[in-house]
Order: C-alpha cells, then sequence, then structure tokens
C-alpha cells in the first residue's frame, strides 16, 4: 500500500494562512496543513463526507478562490475541541493553482533562509 507522499499531487506545506469554507462548518475551522491541491484542517462539527463549499485561502496578501469538498474526515480522541480532523479537496483554476503552488514555495524558502539564518 502506497503511503499518502506517494499518492500525493502536491507537497503540503505547514505555513500560515486563513481560510474560509463557509458551506462545511459553521464554527471553528482550523488550517494545519495546505498544498495546492487540499488542507487538513480540525473542526468543531463533525463534516459530512462530500460536502462543498465555496472557499477563500488568504495566503502572504494574495487571495485565492474555488470550491472545497470534504473527501476524509476522522474523530480526534481527545476530549476538547476541535473534535474532528478533515481533508478538503481544493479545486481551482489551473493557473491559480500554479500561482498559489509558486506563492507557498517562495514563502517556504523564506522561512527556511531565516531559520538558517537564526542558526548562523
Amino acid at each position: 500500500m502506497a503511503d499518502g507522499t506517494q499518492r500525493r499531487q502536491f507537497q503540503r506545506y505547514e505555513l500560515p494562512f486563513e481560510l474560509k469554507v463557509p458551506g462545511i462548518s459553521g464554527g471553528l475551522v482550523r488550517p494545519v496543513n495546505l498544498s495546492a491541491g487540499g488542507f487538513m484542517v480540525e473542526l468543531e462539527d463533525d463534516p459530512q463526507l462530500w460536502a462543498a463549499s465555496e472557499c477563500s485561502v488568504a495566503i502572504d496578501g494574495s487571495e485565492y478562490k474555488g470550491e472545497a469538498t470534504v473527501v476524509w474526515k476522522k474523530k480526534n480522541l481527545e476530549n476538547q475541541p476541535p473534535n474532528w480532523s478533515a481533508g478538503l479537496l481544493f479545486e481551482m483554476p489551473g493557473e491559480k493553482r500554479v500561482e498559489l503552488g509558486r506563492a507557498m514555495e517562495a514563502i517556504q524558502a523564506s522561512l527556511d533562509k531565516a531559520s538558517l539564518n537564526k542558526e548562523v
């Protein structure tokens, strides 16, 4: 069985970003990581599998809009919120996906460089 890294089309990043998916959760949506193809999020409420919603991602001063679909979910075992983890597929026009991918790469490179400078 292939692990998740072999199945992924896009690299995952743990970067600061704002995510809005109003049709998937009315409560807290905490982004965990993102790629040009989707996100892992933590939610207070049980998300419905295959639920779709308009979605916007704000990262480094730019906003990317598309549609997010819940493709997996998992109940968290801790007795405190957030109660659920979910994977969201993010669909948007190809040129915007490329732009988002480049923005994430640039931010990660900048963070890596800053981290190296602190170590020196």
